[in-house]
């Protein structure tokens, strides 16, 4: 029983990042969805990002965490979702660095929950499955609670779903609420002020001495500079080199697992591809496909089959080939 126990607990960190994962090539998806039907980007666009669900704003705390993610540009949410995935592949507790990490974080849940509401309003993210969305949130809920019924799902509030044709949206917004809490994604967000903010609200300076020590001793533990987003942002620049990394550490790992080495992504990144690069989240799903291909080929490393079937079995089929190219160009060296 004690060997199980163990074994579970393992197990759990490799699976909460890969809802993790899944959540971030998500949110990619949402992100390039929305710039495709837009003329003339500027440099500096950042995609709507507005949840209209009543059960998940009644529950969550979602418009105070989000703002900070609101307000920069997608170059820069992308930078900040790299630097975060970083840190949760690479620790068990994760460590509080900045507002604009922890909102971004917190934005994966949020952007899930806009796509689900398209999703039963016959707007799809992906063309050719209409319940993508929905199916990658029930399969990341089933993961991550493991309280199951016969074949119903039950969460929160004894609310119990039957499968991925849910057509009640309050019922995924509860299901969205109680999934961010299950991934920890809420960040520490103080009377919603970072140095982005137009207005700076001095609260603080209202409170009386008892509100000041509690205050206090709650979040004594974040960083000094917490909510000083402009230094994180001014550094997320090059569009092309953020996605591309964040494209691949998230493929990488998906593939691997617990082999999973931080250290060796710069390696990967430079397997040469005769691929055409783009700026654009498809065609840079396509060169990691094919350069974790070669470098699991050549390094002999062990694929972590649950990530690798989601990824080119369920959710990205048509990329098998570019897979398959990368371990045959590997083999023939």
């Amino acid at each position: 029983m004690e060997t199980f126990k163990l074994e579970i607990d393992l197990m759990r960190p490799l699976q909460v990042r890969l809802v993790e994962c899944k959540l971030v090539l998500l949110a990619l998806m949402w992100m390039q969805d929305d710039e495709n039907q837009q003329r003339n980007l500027p440099v500096d666009y950042s995609s709507p990002l507005l949840v209209d669900n009543s059960e998940w704003q009644d529950r969550s705390f979602a418009t105070p965490d989000v703002e900070h993610f609101r307000k920069v540009s997608n170059t820069a949410r992308i930078g900040a979702w790299d630097e975060m995935i970083l840190l949760r592949l690479s620790h068990y507790i994760i460590p509080h660095v900045n507002c604009l990490y922890d909102a971004s974080f917190y934005a994966l849940v949020v952007i899930a929950m806009h796509l689900i509401d398209a999703e039963l309003k016959g707007i799809f993210v992906n063309s050719s499955d209409q319940y993508f969305a929905r199916r990658l949130v029930y399969e990341s809920f089933e993961i991550l609670d493991k309280h199951q019924f016969g074949d119903n799902l039950k969460f929160g509030d004894e609310i119990y779903f039957t499968g991925i044709e849910e057509k009640d949206s309050l019922k995924w917004g509860m299901l969205l609420n109680y999934l961010s809490f299950k991934l920890a994604a809420l960040g520490e967000f103080i009377m919603d002020t970072s140095d982005i903010d137009d207005e700076v609200d001095n609260e603080y300076d209202d409170l009386d001495e008892i509100e000041r020590e509690e205050f206090d001793r709650k979040y004594q533990r974040l960083p000094a500079d917490y909510f000083q987003c402009k230094p994180y942002i001014e550094k997320c620049t090059d569009r092309s080199e953020l996605v591309s990394r964040l494209v691949q550490r998230v493929v990488y790992y998906l593939f691997v697992g617990k082999e999973y080495n931080a250290s060796r992504l710069d390696e990967i990144m430079s397997i040469p591809v005769t691929i055409r690069s783009t700026v654009t989240f498809q065609s840079n799903l396509a060169i990691a496909t094919y350069r974790i291909g070669y470098f699991i080929t050549a390094s002999g490393i062990e694929e972590w089959a649950e990530g690798k079937n989601w990824f080119l079995c369920k959710a990205f089929s048509s990329l098998m080939p570019f897979y398959n190219r990368g371990k045959k160009d590997a083999a023939e060296l």
